[in-house]
């Protein structure tokens, strides 16, 4: 995940926890992650490509605990 913390940019993996006033601006999952594959020394891996995503999912983000 790609966040926004105290107007810093930082990658985190999905597993560690937000904190509260992070900002989530890119999240990717790749079921087949040819690269994780090639960086860890697989063989017979094809050449990497950049490829297109099919679709961009927008989730609407709420905050609890806030009133108007």
């Amino acid at each position: 995940m790609l966040l926004e913390r105290e107007d810093n940019l930082i990658v985190i993996p999905a597993t560690q926890d937000l904190e509260i006033g992070d900002r989530l601006i890119y999240l990717l999952h790749d079921p087949k992650p040819t690269l994780l594959k090639r960086l860890s020394g697989a063989r017979h891996i094809k050449s990497l490509s950049l490829e297109a995503l099919p679709e961009i999912e927008e989730l609407p983000l709420t905050v609890r605990g806030i009133r108007d």
